[in-house]
């Protein structure tokens, strides 16, 4: 059986079924999605997993290339606020790291999840790596890792849109590098 058919058949069981396969090669990491994280987003320098703690794009394209098999999982919600989208990251993340360890567990040593937003594991987070009150479980987000999640999901297949506003149900991609 084929890498993709045992780690679809772990997530399949896990309750996720809108997933779709790309190799490292084909996820566009761009210099544009970490200037947007620096002018333009309240996480910046704030937390812990968020640039600039993150690692340099070089390595993050350097990481990419060493996966031929990552999958994006598209997550769907409707949060009224962000106290709302706090929790609802924090328990994505939860199932994000099981479905990681099960994997994992399954022989793909290389799994690592990469949460559909900034880690919200911990209600105030530290804001440094050094001092993570979860430094097994923290990880990053695709964004991040300089990904364009844009054009990642295009090349997956997915349509994405730009929301207008906050009643629409929002879609948000969630990583598992695999192998």
């Amino acid at each position: 059986m084929s890498i993709r058919s045992r780690a679809g058949q772990i997530l399949k069981t896990s309750g996720y079924d809108d997933f779709r396969w790309l190799c490292g090669t084909q996820l566009p990491v761009r210099r544009w999605v970490r200037f947007k994280c620096r002018y333009g987003c309240p996480n910046y320098g704030r937390l812990g997993a968020c640039p600039p703690s993150a690692p340099s794009l070089d390595e993050c394209r350097e990481l990419f290339l060493e996966y031929r098999h990552i999958v994006l999982i598209r997550l769907s919600a409707t949060v009224e606020d962000l106290e709302q989208d706090a929790a609802w990251l924090r328990h994505v993340s939860r199932q994000l790291l099981a479905l990681e360890r099960a994997i994992f567990l399954a022989g793909f040593s290389q799994a690592l999840a990469l949460f559909p937003g900034p880690c919200r594991l911990c209600d105030i987070c530290t804001g440094e790596r050094n001092s993570c009150r979860h430094p097994d479980e923290v990880r990053p987000s695709p964004e991040a890792l300089g990904v364009d999640l844009f054009g990642a999901a295009r090349r997956a297949g997915y349509d994405m849109r730009i929301l207008t506003n906050q009643t629409e149900p929002m879609m948000r991609m969630a990583f598992m590098l695999v192998a």
